[in-house]
């Protein structure tokens, strides 16, 4: 069983109390109640406010909790465990390192640059994909035209985009928070399934097959955090973990971070990976967009279909 490390229990926290609407920009841990603004207010003290612990478990497991009081004054607790403390020597980051502030400016200039990317346009890699435009922007560059992908939090806050360039590669701005972020490609409503992706041209490719909403988190790094993002804000829905099978790597990161998905939702949540028997092991065979590729729309259906109704 994989355990969170102690930065990867500090940043679920704090993505945490950024979805339920709190305006932090670091965790503090082991204090007095934190007084917090609501996201975007600008006067006044602040109404909201936090506290997170700190202890260590019986089982020898780090553990952090966190009490948030919430708009309406509806009150949430998130509960964490995973390596203990004395881990950090062994290439954890510190808990000063993890909870430096956000780059505000960074994170506004991310603002602008979506704001004044064009509504309307073309892709030249999301074209050779074949696959749609779901609530993306466009720009025309050096690398040809190019898709923005727009990346928010779970209170659909912005704070980051991906270009994906011509050529396929993939870029994001300097100094911003990744861990987190996603993007839905269609609204949906609690109890609804979402499938739950690392690209977006995967999850473009399951709502054309299926129908089914899509969010991409990116990065396989990034899945896990998505995951119970989604899980906190959409409890009664089914989310369907389409994996990436990384054959050509040494370690498969793509099913093993979507187990792991499976793993920390625990219920009602299913992974699905492409089977490429027969095919070589290379990466131009690893997502469920090669697969449709290669057998077509209906019968990448059909085997959806299958593994969902298991």
């Amino acid at each position: 069983m994989s355990y969170m490390t102690l930065e990867q229990q500090i940043k679920a926290h704090l993505n945490f109390l950024l979805s339920n609407g709190l305006n932090v920009s670091e965790l503090k841990i082991n204090a007095d109640f934190i007084r917090c603004q609501i996201q975007g207010q600008i006067e006044g003290r602040g109404e909201l406010s936090y506290k997170t612990t700190q202890s260590l478990l019986n089982n020898g497991m780090l553990g952090l909790a966190t009490w948030c009081r919430c708009q309406g004054g509806e009150v949430k607790t998130y509960k964490t465990y995973g390596l203990p403390k004395d881990a950090d020597n062994n290439g954890m980051v510190s808990l000063r390192e993890m909870s430096r502030p956000i780059d505000v400016e960074s994170t506004k200039k991310s603002e602008l640059f979506w704001e004044y990317s064009d509504r309307t346009g073309e892709s030249d890699y999301l074209r050779k994909k074949s696959v749609g435009y779901y609530g993306i922007r466009f720009r025309n560059n050096a690398y040809g035209r190019v898709a923005i992908v727009p990346l928010r939090d779970g209170d659909n806050k912005l704070w980051s985009y991906q270009l994906l360039n011509s050529d396929g590669t993939k870029r994001m701005p300097k100094n911003i928070k990744t861990r987190g972020l996603f993007h839905i490609l269609q609204p949906f409503v609690n109890g609804q399934p979402i499938a739950l992706t690392e690209s977006y041209v995967v999850a473009a490719t399951c709502y054309e097959v299926m129908g089914i909403p899509a969010v991409t988190a990116i990065s396989s790094n990034n899945l896990e955090q998505v995951a119970m993002i989604l899980r906190s804000n959409y409890p009664n829905s089914r989310i369907i973990v389409l994996a990436d099978n990384d054959r050509h790597l040494e370690v498969n990161k793509g099913v093993q971070a979507a187990f792991l998905v499976k793993s920390r939702v625990e219920t009602n949540c299913t992974v699905a990976i492409p089977d490429f028997t027969g095919f070589p092991a290379i990466s131009d065979y690893s997502d469920w967009n090669d697969l449709v590729r290669e057998k077509g729309h209906l019968m990448v259906r059909n085997i959806l279909n299958e593994i969902i109704r298991c």
